[in-house]
């Protein structure tokens, strides 16, 4: 998880807040309204940028914000109100990611202001909120498929697999995928896309061997597309997803790996050309470390 060196910053802030007032009589009456991420959602994804906003609202105007990551400070972790404001933005530049998630904790602090319109500490008109913050990193491979002696020519498409995040949502495996296609071709060309997530065992414990015993895929339908026609694809999780009921007990250990693949094809009589995008995670193990947080 991301550590934040103690911020500077909130030092001057906190320094700030404590000469702008003298202690009296608090009123415990702020309240935090919304906490979010920029999108709305809980969860989003690094793919190469780690920089992600977010969004506070009080029911009255605060005197001052602080917000944290993790319980640790950042560089530019509060500000002082102007008496008008109800809501902030403000942001973490270095949230990553990883395929199973990493999830931080948010926290804002807001400071209200006395009846006067002061800001005044020590004070109970303060609320805290927190918000769990995942962020996943893709694999992914994209682009024109390489030519070499071997394959001195491509389908002049453009492809994109992703194996978008794997993990244990605290019932099921889960994969997340996606693939896309571009026929920036003269030609027509077939496209189809399958994902899978296989399910392993240790077959040799002494040597630690592991043997796949299970799989399931999806796979999409193939279909031709005219020069200049797009697709794209993502699993059905009831398909691809492996169902434990349950969380992961204190010393089980379960092996999966997820797997995206998109084909490419011409439609053309004569020679075929097939270009093959894929992404694949690699086999993942699974263990209580990987139950959810927050899970009921």
């Amino acid at each position: 998880m991301l550590r934040f060196r103690n911020g500077l910053i909130s030092m001057i802030l906190f320094c700030s807040i404590i000469l702008l007032g003298f202690i009296s009589t608090s009123y415990a009456d702020i309240e935090i309204e919304e906490l979010r991420s920029y999108n709305g959602t809980n969860i989003e994804y690094d793919r190469g940028s780690t920089y992600f906003t977010f969004y506070v609202r009080t029911n009255e105007p605060y005197g001052a914000l602080l917000w944290s990551v993790d319980g640790e400070w950042g560089p530019n972790d509060g500000i002082l109100g102007n008496g008008k404001k109800k809501d902030h933005y403000f942001s973490f530049s270095n949230l990553t990611g990883r395929l199973k998630g990493n999830t931080y904790k948010i926290e804002v602090t807001a400071y209200g202001l006395d009846p006067n319109g002061h800001l005044v500490v020590p004070t109970d008109n303060m609320d805290t909120a927190t918000y769990n913050f995942t962020v996943y990193k893709p694999i992914v491979t994209s682009g024109y498929a390489p030519t070499f002696l071997e394959k001195p020519r491509n389908t002049g498409a453009y492809g994109h697999a992703e194996v978008s995040a794997h993990y244990f949502n605290g019932t099921d495996f889960v994969m997340e995928g996606y693939a896309f296609f571009n026929n920036k071709s003269d030609v027509e060309l077939s496209a189809e896309a399958w994902f899978r997530q296989n399910e392993y065992f240790i077959s040799d414990p002494v040597r630690n061997i592991l043997s796949k015993s299970d799989e399931k895929r999806d796979t999409k339908e193939k279909k031709n597309y005219e020069p200049g026609k797009i697709d794209s694809w993502t699993p059905d999780s009831w398909v691809v997803n492996y169902p434990l009921g349950r969380l992961i007990g204190e010393t089980e250990r379960f092996y999966y790996d997820a797997h995206t693949h998109l084909q490419v094809r011409t439609v053309e009589a004569g020679t075929q050309v097939q270009d093959d995008w894929e992404a694949d995670s690699g086999i993942q193990e699974f263990n209580k470390d990987d139950n959810p947080d927050d899970f009921p």
